[in-house]
């Protein structure tokens, strides 16, 4: 559905290969599009009218490989032979991922933005396209930059789902929770803005290869500072309230497969986020959650022999903003034998500066 209602309906009028999973990423709900060719969704024009400067964000997250090169799962203006569009690439050569094309086809032989993490992966796919070129982005880091003069027709349409042009076969399944497009080339602050909104409704960590921050919709307010210790910058997650953005996550788990953390701001830890029984955080409160990349094995270094046998590895740091009180913890594959100890200046090893904020429970949790 979107709120400028250009919304997408399904192809034919059938709702064939497309369900709706309310908690399917991040506590959050995803459209899912079977590997079916035409499960999909068409949709009138966004209000680009002629503009070839737009920006587009997309949370995808195939499900299936088992298809051909080149599933078109978004284009965008039919009429001038789908002059944008995202495609599957490299699955019949076992690397398989996503690709912007922002030319006319067939008749084009410009090349696509491969992008770098696979098609299986949890990503938020970006491109700006400044008019004279497009730029690919994944998870907020930027690919290549190509050429191009591609400009959306006043009465360019737009489709959604699988195999949504020639229907031959070329289907790869995938979960879509949301599609954000601006008709304008954002500044790379307002697109710094979308990303941290993305990221944090979602669970996905923002590419640190170049230190990023997270910023709140004033673009100002750091949620996550990059530069407070670039030791803890894996797995970034959180919890937290943007108006402006219209964000309310009230629990959180990283989508990475080596997180084992869940923060909310009650006692449950499976239902959706928007359950009736959750509250917000208020406006401008956050806290974002990220770890150092340690085994969650133990380790018997690094802690107060005298009183500890021994101590997971990781550690975790915590950004509050905004004054966000009490929240609640999860541990997954930890129990009752644990308790949770912080630390100001992150030596484990010396006592006066270190708080034990009680045990956890016998599902890892601590409330």
């Amino acid at each position: 559905m979107s709120g400028n209602n250009n919304h997408a309906l399904p192809e034919g009028g059938a709702n064939l290969g497309k369900t709706i999973i309310n908690n399917g990423l991040n506590f959050n709900p995803v459209a899912r599009f079977a590997n079916a060719d035409n499960a999909r969704l068409d949709g009138t024009n966004l209000g680009l009218n002629g503009d070839n400067t737009f920006t587009t964000f997309f949370i995808l997250k195939g499900i299936h490989t088992s298809g051909q090169d080149f599933d078109e799962i978004f284009l965008m203006d039919e009429n001038n032979e789908h002059a944008y569009r995202i495609e599957n690439v490299g699955v019949t050569s076992g690397t398989a991922r996503y690709a912007f094309y922002d030319n006319s086809f067939p008749g084009n032989s410009a090349p696509g933005i491969n992008l770098g993490n696979t098609l299986l992966d949890v990503q938020i796919l970006s491109s700006l396209h400044t008019g004279t070129n497009i730029i690919g982005y994944s998870n907020g880091k930027g690919y290549n930059s190509n050429a191009t003069t591609v400009g959306m027709t006043a009465n360019g349409n737009y489709s959604i789902g699988t195999d949504v042009f020639l229907s031959d076969g070329n289907s790869n399944g995938f979960d879509l929770p949301e599609v954000i497009i601006y008709n304008e080339a954002l500044s790379l602050v307002d697109k710094q803005k979308v990303d941290t909104y993305l990221s944090l409704k979602y669970g996905i960590t923002l590419d640190q290869t170049s230190a990023t921050d997270y910023l709140a919709s004033d673009g100002t307010a750091k949620i996550w500072d990059s530069s407070v210790n670039v030791t803890y910058n894996k797995d970034i997650f959180g919890i937290g309230q943007d108006d402006a953005q219209a964000l309310d996550q009230r629990v959180s788990k990283s989508v990475n497969t080596s997180a084992i953390l869940t923060l909310a701001n009650d006692n449950d830890f499976t239902s959706a986020n928007n359950d009736g029984a959750r509250t917000s955080l208020g406006n401008n409160k956050f806290l974002t959650i990220a770890n150092d990349g340690g085994a969650v094995t133990t380790q018997t270094t690094e802690l107060d022999t005298a009183t500890y046998a021994n101590r997971v590895t990781r550690e975790w740091q915590a950004q509050n903003t905004g004054s966000v009180g009490a929240v609640n913890l999860k541990f997954d594959g930890f129990n009752e034998n644990y308790i949770l100890l912080t630390d100001t200046d992150g030596d484990f090893s010396t006592t006066g500066d270190q708080t034990n904020v009680g045990n956890l429970n016998t599902n890892g949790e601590i409330t």
